[in-house]
């Protein structure tokens, strides 16, 4: 696992939740680059997506129900 994703990890635990927007300003990452990290730890099981378009947001997946 690359530092930056767990920095997302931890920014949600502390958080309960992490935008597209959130990861940018704390990460200092694109947008693109973000969902690229986004789809990696979905697809480890790490986090779940929640909502669509510009309500997106992720969360850790034993928090999501």
């Amino acid at each position: 696992m690359s530092d930056k994703e767990k920095e997302i990890l931890e920014f949600i635990a502390k958080n309960g939740k992490i935008k597209s927007e959130d990861c940018e300003k704390f990460l200092g990452i694109s947008r693109v680059t973000a969902n690229k990290y986004f789809k990696v730890l979905m697809n480890r099981k790490f986090i779940a997506k929640v909502g669509g378009g510009k309500y997106t947001y992720y969360t850790l997946k034993n928090e999501h129900k």
